[in-house]
């Protein structure tokens, strides 16, 4: 009877033992998946936030980009303007009058005035000046790109002969930087008549690139 039961008080303490093996194998278990859980979690953290940091960058992108383009549309300036036809297609002018290419062809931007002729930069920047002007029927005709008053260039419609019996012409181009309110004009130097029947004599400016 005593041996029985030292037997049975070792089987309870071979299962108390192996119990609490099974104990401590549950807890480490437990441990585990809760650590694989939480490096999970955390992995899962770690994609979420670097697909919102990409998405992010490509909504910043695609706003700068935006911007980009509606500030190019918005900073185009430029025009062309002809003289409005007169009888005989012909204008008369004297010297150091300021030409006034009163039909405008196109515009953007501003900047124009056909009353006087004058053009007044609304944006500093990289401009081109264009003109041609066309000399009446055997005369010849002379004019002078002006900045702020001061001569840039001539465009010579000269003619040697009266009795050629032609229209002569002549245009100039100058490449400047103006300022923000910089007046542009094309003057007259010498001639009394130029051609304005069509759209043959002209002024244009255009902005090439605006200062930042």
């Amino acid at each position: 009877m005593s041996a029985t039961i030292t037997d049975l008080e070792l089987r309870d303490r071979y299962l108390s033992l192996s119990l609490l093996d099974v104990h401590n194998n549950t807890a480490r278990l437990s441990s585990s998946l809760s650590s694989l859980e939480v490096r999970q979690q955390q992995q899962m953290k770690c994609e979420i936030q670097t697909l919102t940091n990409s998405q992010q960058h490509d909504i910043t992108t695609l706003n700068d980009t935006i911007t980009h383009l509606k500030n190019r549309v918005q900073s185009n300036v430029g025009f062309t303007a002809g003289i409005m036809g007169q009888l005989y297609g012909r204008h008369t002018y004297t010297g150091g009058e300021t030409v006034k290419f009163s039909n405008i062809i196109y515009q953007v931007g501003g900047g124009y005035n056909p009353t006087t002729g004058v053009f007044t930069a609304p944006k500093a920047g990289l401009y081109l000046i264009f003109c041609t002007n066309v000399a009446y029927n055997d005369e010849s005709f002379w004019t002078k790109i002006m900045i702020n008053g001061s001569i840039k260039a001539g465009a010579m419609a000269y003619l040697e002969s009266s009795t050629i019996h032609a229209y002569q012409s002549a245009s100039n181009l100058v490449v400047h930087q103006l300022q923000l309110g910089d007046r542009v004009w094309i003057q007259v130097h010498s001639g009394s008549h130029l051609y304005s029947y069509s759209t043959d004599t002209t002024f244009s400016v255009i902005m090439i690139n605006a200062s930042d």
